[in-house]
């Protein structure tokens, strides 16, 4: 069996966001934005994928990566599991940080 990949893509607005840190010269800001939304969008890929969900693609933009899977209806436990997996990821991180 082949691997399987995942498409990927970046949103305009990304850019847009990343130019607007690179005028105000808060790179340092940007960089710390983009590793709390990296994490905490991570920690909802991962409930999905240990509760079986198989991410189908994904879009990068200022607002958070948009995770889309093939099975477009999830069970309603499966669904709040992982809509607390990030907000407990972002609540880790700020712990860590502390």
């Amino acid at each position: 069996m082949g691997k399987r990949t995942i498409k990927g893509k970046i949103h305009f607005s990304f850019f847009l966001l990343f130019a607007w840190f690179l005028f105000t010269k808060d790179l340092f800001s940007f960089l710390t934005f983009c590793i709390v939304v990296f994490s905490h969008e991570m920690g909802h890929f991962f409930a999905a994928r240990k509760l079986g969900y198989k991410l189908d693609n994904f879009v990068i933009a200022p607002y958070g990566i948009c995770l889309n899977y093939k099975d477009k209806v999830f069970e309603q436990k499966d669904e709040i599991i992982i809509a607390l997996a990030g907000p407990l990821i972002n609540i880790f991180l700020s712990i860590f940080c502390i």
